[in-house]
């Protein structure tokens, strides 16, 4: 019987040792590679409008101090309409979690004494008991995962002045990021990073439209219908549109525990609302927002999320899909490559 002699090539080991190094590399500085995508993906949004002030020789200093400008007044503005009343409605939410609990514990009373699924009964109403205690919890582990992103005020600051940096300077960067590619790859990288920022950058943009509508329309409709607390559940469900999929689904619960302890009647309007605002979400919004930024399959977003959950829990969530659209462009253009060498 004939023996195969294999043999590993130098260089084999040296790249694999080389991806290993990365990876190592990588998880020891995740938390900077987050705030460095983040930064990429605000510099991919704006970049386009700063391009094109340029080439009406509007000077890039000149527009991205206007974006910025326009930026922090758009956030100051909406900070002052906004924070107020939400204050106010998050502290009479608060004050009356033991009300909204005592109703249910009626209810759940009621209920026992005509069914013999008394284990069960117990069970939802323990879980109830608990709302407050699970409110807070699921604020801390939020305000601890952006606190651990972001690194605190200085930290944020830095990545306020690189955004700063790189819009004003990105054709030069770009130009010496290219200067240290081969020649005869350097349009082939050109082109994929261009790609790639102007997926990050419609993703941005089109996400940015849909927090902004979704939280308006519920925010709007749950206050026509008479259901307290409207402007907060508008906002909780604009943020939760972050979060591909089960973002509406987290939105709408606390609206129907709301809605209920009014009447079951005004928990199905609540749940109609939160429905049709999913399917115009679906049907309208996602199609002509979305589609075209991202045109990920569903099954690949779901996988990233859960990964992205994993890695870096609610910030991973929400950068799940920018990232699986980055790596869907640079594994295509890969295939691509392969194919023709």
């Amino acid at each position: 019987m004939q023996t195969r002699k294999i043999e590993i090539k130098t260089t084999t080991i040296l790249k694999f040792l080389g991806i290993l190094i990365a990876l190592v590399l990588f998880w020891y500085l995740r938390s900077v590679l987050m705030l460095l995508f983040v930064v990429l993906i605000v510099v991919a949004s704006f970049a386009p409008i700063v391009d094109w002030a340029q080439k009406y020789k509007i000077p890039r200093v000149v527009s991205t101090i206007l974006i910025f400008i326009l930026l922090f007044g758009f956030i100051f503005l909406l900070g002052y309409l906004i924070i107020p009343p939400l204050v106010n409605q998050a502290i009479d939410l608060a004050n009356k979690i033991p009300q909204y609990t005592s109703h249910y514990n009626f209810s759940f009373e009621t209920v026992k004494q005509f069914t013999l699924k008394t284990n069960l009964i117990d069970t939802i109403k323990n879980n109830v008991g608990n709302i407050s205690n699970n409110l807070t919890s699921a604020s801390s582990t939020i305000f601890a995962a952006l606190a651990t992103a972001f690194g605190g005020i200085a930290t944020f600051i830095i990545a306020i002045a690189l955004t700063f940096y790189l819009l004003l300077t990105k054709n030069q960067i770009t130009e010496g990021i290219l200067s240290y590619i081969p020649k005869k790859r350097r349009e082939l990288v050109k082109k994929v990073g261009g790609e790639i920022l102007l997926k990050l950058g419609a993703w941005a943009r089109g996400q940015f439209v849909l927090c902004l509508v979704i939280g308006l329309v519920i925010g709007i409709a749950l206050k026509i219908f008479g259901l307290p607390f409207a402007l907060m559940l508008g906002v909780l469900a604009g943020v939760t549109e972050l979060i591909p999929n089960i973002g509406p689904i987290i939105a709408a619960i606390p609206a129907l525990a709301i809605a209920f302890t009014i009447s079951p009647w005004k928990a199905l309007i609540v749940l109609i609302i939160y429905i049709a605002t999913h399917q115009l979400e679906n049907n309208l919004l996602v199609p002509t927002i979305m589609k075209r930024a991202v045109g990920i399959n569903p099954a690949i977003i779901i996988i990233a999320i859960l990964v992205g959950a994993q890695l870096a829990g609610i910030l991973g969530i929400i950068l799940a899909v920018p990232t699986a659209a980055v790596l869907s462009i640079v594994f295509r253009v890969w295939k691509e490559q392969t194919i023709k060498d």
